[in-house]
């Protein structure tokens, strides 16, 4: 089905049954409570104050934890203090302006109507995606998303008219790369994304060594720009100091059997497969899928299969699947959209021109009914139980809190003799409830307090039976 058959008003028509599928998909996730992690992260942003906030936004290579996470909290906290909903609903806003930035970024790329609604609907909800609906810390992965997408279409607009970026919107390429950079450790492969792109879309004239430094100089000449503050980046959180790489957890392993383990989980992920995929099943798809890219000739499916090489490079030594994919699914889905859009398109010239719009609408609601259906019920069947759990007891405190509302008094000494944590959840929970952050909060349990030195504290709280108490 061509452009010319989707007349300006169906467009509107699509786009508002995309936003109501958004919506019956993911409204669950309002009703979601805060995770674990997130008085941790509030409270390490709040800590740092606005100075180190805002310094933080600049200086890539001190390692600042994921600093763009602090110009999502720190307002919201501002405006609403610990109420979820206002986070919540944030969340998926941001969700739904993504889904419009593949729509833009699918179009600026040469696709189709067709093609780009396709990637709309699937990028709207994704079972891989799941814990992006319903689960607030990982807004890092919804934000790098946000400014890596921005960044590329800013760029794209320019390209898509045959011309350069001027410097006001290089410089406005470069800030939406840096807010990338500090929301998470997936968006560094954004220069090698711009070098695929002049290699698909405007090639060099020769092979020679001069036209390819010429071509790198001139096409490749943002991307190189960018390179700086990529290494820069990279150097904080790989040898500078207090490394992030140096935690277990972000700490890459460069062997086979890593990668073979990245693309086994994240191609089962993104693929939704009903069985984790095996060996021969990634050499399969990937053979199938290299095959389309180049015998098509087709420069989105090659550049979309670049993307789909390049963008998971950060996550695939270190392990990370589920909403760490969600920048690699943008290209897996507008490779899927483009192929099926062909397709779809192939098929409907076959017939006469009165049946051929209802047989192309037939054959596309063939492809999404099935996939609309099975993604809400995926993802609700495995991660409803979760977040019927999730915060739980977070809430629960919060709620205890603002029942007894004890006073907060200029550098306030609290007292926990017990609380039902486990970790250092209590001592976040409180110092955010009584925004304030020269309080004193000492936790009983991890740090033990002689009956004599109670008495140096405002107030002392214990818990019974889960109910907080005020001792005094």
């Amino acid at each position: 089905m061509n452009d010319r058959f989707v007349h300006p008003r169906w467009k509107y028509f699509i786009a508002a049954c995309l936003i109501a599928y958004f919506l019956w998909s993911a409204w669950f996730g309002l009703r979601a409570r805060f995770a674990p992690d997130d008085m941790m992260n509030l409270d390490m942003y709040y800590r740092l104050g606005s100075a180190k906030v805002v310094l933080s936004q600049f200086a890539v290579w001190d390692n600042f934890y994921r600093p763009m996470g602090a110009a999502f909290y720190l307002p919201l906290y501002e405006l609403f203090g610990l109420h979820v909903r206002a986070f919540r609903i944030v969340v998926l806003i941001l969700l739904l302006i993504n889904v419009y930035l593949v729509y833009r970024m699918t179009r600026l790329l040469g696709a189709t109507e067709l093609a780009a609604g396709l990637a709309v609907f699937v990028m709207c909800f994704h079972p891989a995606m799941g814990l992006l609906y319903y689960s607030t810390a990982f807004v890092y992965d919804v934000l790098c998303f946000f400014f890596y997408l921005s960044a590329l279409i800013v760029y794209l607009r320019a390209r898509a008219q045959d011309q350069f970026p001027g410097l006001t919107a290089s410089l406005g390429i470069l800030a939406l790369y840096l807010c990338a950079l500090n929301s998470k450790e997936i968006a560094p492969t954004f220069p090698m994304i711009l070098l695929a792109y002049e290699w698909v879309y405007h090639r060099p004239t020769s092979w020679k060594p001069r036209a390819l430094l010429a071509w790198l100089l001139r096409e490749g000449r943002l991307a190189m720009i960018a390179v700086p503050l990529t290494a820069a980046y990279v150097y904080g959180k790989t040898v500078g100091p207090q490394a992030l790489a140096s935690q277990s957890a972000y700490h890459p392993t460069f062997t086979f059997a890593r990668i073979l383990q990245f693309q086994t989980g994240a191609l089962t992920d993104i693929l939704d497969f009903p069985r984790p995929l095996e060996l021969l099943d990634i050499v399969i798809v990937w053979s199938i899928v290299t095959l389309i890219a180049w015998w098509s000739k087709d420069r989105l499916l090659r550049f979309c299969w670049w993307w789909m090489v390049l963008t998971p490079l950060p996550i695939q030594f270190v392990y990370r699947l589920g909403p760490a994919l969600y920048i690699p699914l943008a290209g897996w889905t507008i490779f899927a959209a483009g192929l099926v859009a062909g397709v779809i398109h192939r098929i409907s010239q076959w017939v006469k021109p009165p049946v051929r719009i209802p047989l192309a609408t037939g054959l596309v609601l063939l492809a999404v009914i099935p996939f609309a259906i099975n993604a809400r019920d995926s993802v609700q069947e495995r991660y409803k139980p979760d977040m019927a759990n999730q915060g739980n007891l977070t809430a629960t405190v919060i709620a205890q809190l603002d029942l007894i509302r004890p006073p907060v008094r200029q550098r306030a000494r609290w007292l926990f003799l017990n609380d039902p944590f486990d970790d250092y959840d209590m001592f976040f929970i409180a110092r955010l409830w009584a925004h304030r952050r020269d309080i004193y909060i000492r936790l009983a349990r991890k740090d033990p307090v002689p009956l004599e030195e109670q008495d140096k504290y405002d107030s002392i709280f214990g818990f019974d039976n889960g109910k907080l108490i005020q001792l005094k």
